[in-house]
C-alpha cells in the first residue's frame, strides 16, 4: 500500500466512533480482502507456544510488528483482572474495547491518563503493567537524552507493581540505543526475555537470539521494524520497601 493509502486507513480508524456502521462494515470487508491478497499467515511460535498472527485494519497491523506483539501481550494478560492492569502507551484500545487503565502522556482519548510515565504516581499498585512498543518513544520529542528518560520510565513503572506483580513489555530493536543496550545485554533481572525477527516481505516472524535480532535490525531488509524484544519482569516481594 502507498503512503497515501496508509494515511487514509489510519485517519478512518482514529475517527471510528464517527464513522457510520455501514461504512465501518465496508472497511472491515475491504480489510479482510487485503489480508487475503497479502497472504494470510496462520501462526507463529513464541516461547514454545503457538499464536495466530494478529490482524486488524488499524495501522495496517498485519504488515508490522503488531502482528506478533499483540497476541503475546494479550495472552500474558489472561488471568488478570482488568482493573488491576495498567497499560503504558495507548495501544490496545485501537484494536478493541478495553477497561484497564491507560497511561499516555500525549495521546488524547477517552479514559487515557495524560501524565508522564517517568514520574507517574497513581497512589496505588497494579498486578500487571503492559507496555507495547512505547518505551523507545519516551522523551524522543523532548529536550535532552531520550534514552535516559526511557530507562527512568521503565524503573518507575516497574515500581508501580504490587509484590509478585508482572510487567510485560515489547520494544523494537534499533529505535533507541539505550533501550537496545538494556535488552540486548540481557543482564537485567528479567523473568524472561525473547526476541523475534521478521523473515519475509509478507510479515512472517520467527523467534531468534539477541545477536540475530540485532543483525536483522541493522540490516533492515524490510520496511519498518525488523526485530523486537518481548520481556517480563516480576516484582520481587523483597523489593517492596516499607511493607
Amino acid at each position: 500500500m502507498t503512503t497515501l493509502q496508509n494515511t487514509f486507513w489510519n485517519s478512518i480508524f482514529r475517527a471510528k466512533r464517527h464513522v457510520p456502521e455501514p461504512v465501518r462494515e465496508g472497511l472491515r470487508r475491504a480489510a479482510v480482502f487485503c489480508r487475503k491478497v497479502a497472504g494470510a499467515r496462520r501462526s507463529f511460535v513464541f516461547r514454545g507456544k503457538e499464536y495466530r498472527y494478529f490482524f486488524h485494519p488499524y495501522n495496517l497491523s498485519w504488515m508490522n510488528e503488531r502482528a506478533v506483539e499483540i497476541p503475546v501481550i494479550r495472552s500474558e494478560m489472561s488471568g488478570f483482572e482488568e482493573d488491576a492492569i495498567l497499560e503504558v502507551g495507548n495501544v490496545l484500545s485501537h484494536y478493541g474495547a478495553v477497561s484497564h487503565e491507560v497511561l499516555d502522556k500525549y495521546e488524547q482519548a477517552n479514559g487515557v491518563i495524560n501524565e508522564d510515565a517517568v514520574d507517574y504516581d497513581p497512589g496505588r499498585k497494579y498486578d500487571m503493567v503492559i507496555c507495547i512498543s512505547t518505551l523507545e518513544h519516551i522523551g524522543r520529542d523532548e529536550n535532552g537524552e531520550h534514552g535516559a528518560k526511557a530507562l527512568a520510565a521503565l524503573d518507575n513503572i516497574e515500581g508501580l507493581l504490587k509484590p509478585g506483580g508482572k510487567l510485560v513489555a515489547s520494544v523494537p530493536i534499533g529505535h533507541n540505543q539505550a533501550v537496545d543496550d538494556l535488552v540486548l545485554r540481557e543482564d537485567r533481572l528479567f523473568n524472561w526475555i525473547s526476541f523475534m525477527r521478521r523473515t519475509s516481505s509478507n510479515n512472517q516472524w520467527e523467534e531468534t537470539d539477541s545477536h540475530s535480532a540485532l543483525c536483522a535490525a541493522e540490516e533492515g531488509r524490510f520496511l519498518g521494524t525488523n526485530a523486537v524484544a518481548i520481556f517480563s519482569i516480576v516484582k520481587d516481594h523483597e523489593d517492596e520497601k516499607g511493607a
